[in-house]
C-alpha cells in the first residue's frame, strides 16, 4: 500500500463512521435501556408493548402503568419514568454535533420522571423544555424530578444545576439543586418554592451494556 493510500484510509474510514453515526443519532432519537413492568409505547401506528432496545422518535408517547422505564437519548441524555406516568417526545433534534439546531422539547402529561440532561440542555439551555398541564419546565442544569400531582399541579426538585419553572402568570422561578419549586393548578398564580417532596423515580443508571 501506498504511504498516501495508508494515510487517506484511515481518515475517510473515520468519516464514514462519523457520518454513519449522527446519521444513525439523527433517525433514533431516543433507546428504551429499561423496562421493568407494564409500559406502551403509543404513536401514529397505534399502541404496542414497549420492549428494551426499542428505538423512539419524535411524536412517540410512552405510557406505563405498573412499569418503570429509562430512556437514552442520542446526545447523552437520560429519563426515568415512574409507574403511571404518560411522556411524549414532542421535538426533538440532535444530528450528533451541538451546532444550535437542536433541540429537546417533551411533554409530561401526568407521572413523574427524572431527568439527566445530555447535550442539548447543557450547550443550548434555551432548548430543553418540559411542558406539563400547568408549566413549562426549562433547564439550567443537568438533573431533576418533575411530578405532576392529582390536581394537576407541577411539581419540580432539582438534583444539580438550576431549572426554571414558568407558567401563564409571566414568572419564571428558579429551582436550584436541593430545593423544589410548584406551579398550581391556578394558572394565574406565579410558581414558588414549596418544601413538598416528590416521589423519586429510579435514578438513570450511569452506564448500560448489552446482553
Amino acid at each position: 500500500m501506498s504511504r498516501g493510500l495508508k494515510n487517506f484510509a484511515p481518515r475517510t474510514v473515520a468519516l464514514l463512521v462519523a457520518a454513519a453515526f449522527a446519521g444513525q443519532a439523527y433517525a433514533n432519537t431516543g433507546r428504551v435501556e429499561f423496562v421493568f413492568g407494564g409500559a406502551t409505547l403509543r404513536n401514529a401506528q397505534g399502541d404496542r408493548t414497549l420492549t428494551r432496545g426499542v428505538d423512539l422518535r419524535t411524536g412517540d408517547s410512552v405510557v406505563t402503568t405498573d412499569g418503570r422505564v429509562q430512556i437514552r437519548f442520542s446526545d447523552g441524555a437520560f429519563v426515568s419514568l415512574q409507574p403511571n406516568t404518560e411522556f411524549k417526545i414532542d421535538d426533538y433534534r440532535f444530528d450528533g454535533q451541538a451546532d444550535g439546531n437542536e433541540r429537546g422539547i417533551f411533554g409530561l402529561a401526568k407521572g413523574a420522571m427524572r431527568t439527566v440532561t445530555g447535550l442539548v440542555g447543557r450547550v443550548n439551555r434555551g432548548s430543553y423544555q418540559v411542558r406539563t398541564p400547568t408549566a413549562t419546565v426549562g433547564i439550567r442544569g443537568t438533573g431533576g424530578i418533575i411530578s405532576i400531582l392529582l390536581d394537576l399541579s407541577t411539581l419540580v426538585r432539582g438534583t444539580s444545576g438550576i431549572w426554571t419553572l414558568a407558567n401563564q402568570s409571566g414568572v419564571t422561578f428558579d429551582v436550584p439543586a436541593g430545593r423544589a419549586g410548584l406551579a398550581g393548578s391556578d394558572q394565574t398564580q406565579p410558581p414558588k418554592e414549596t418544601a413538598q417532596a416528590p416521589s423519586a423515580p429510579p435514578a438513570p443508571p450511569v452506564e448500560q451494556t448489552s446482553n
